[in-house]
C-alpha cells in the first residue's frame, strides 16, 4: 500500500503571481495575434483563389511550366492544411482569452465574498 501525501503550498501567493503574468502575456499576444492570423487567412485566401483560377486555366504562374494533377492536389491539400491550422490557433487564441475572462470573474467574486 502507497500513501500518498497531499503537497501543501507553503507560498499561495506563488501561484496567484504565475496566474497573473500568464493573464497578461495572453491578454498582450492574443489579441493582436488574433487580428494578425485573420488578416493573414484573408490574404492567402485571396492569393490562393487567384492563383487556382489560373492553374485551372492552364496558364503559367510566375513563369514556371504547367502543374500536373497531382502537383495541383497538393498544393490545394498544402493550402488547406495551413489554413485549417490557422483557424485553429485562432480558436486556441479565443479559447485564451476566454479563460482568462472566467478567471477574472471568479477573482471578482472571490474578492467580493
Amino acid at each position: 500500500m502507497r500513501l500518498v501525501c497531499a503537497q501543501v503550498n507553503p507560498f499561495p501567493f506563488l501561484n496567484c503571481l504565475q496566474v497573473v503574468v500568464s493573464a497578461k502575456a495572453i491578454l498582450s499576444v492574443c489579441p493582436t495575434a488574433d487580428n494578425n492570423l485573420t488578416k493573414m487567412d484573408a490574404k492567402i485566401a485571396d492569393c490562393y483563389r487567384t492563383i487556382w483560377q489560373k492553374l485551372c486555366q492552364d496558364v503559367q504562374v510566375d513563369g514556371e511550366t504547367k502543374m500536373s494533377m497531382r502537383e495541383k492536389q497538393n498544393l490545394q491539400d498544402t493550402v488547406e492544411y495551413n489554413r485549417a491550422r490557422i483557424k485553429q490557433a485562432k480558436i486556441v487564441a479565443s479559447q485564451n482569452l476566454q479563460d482568462i475572462d472566467n478567471i477574472y470573474k471568479k477573482v471578482k467574486a472571490a474578492m467580493l465574498w
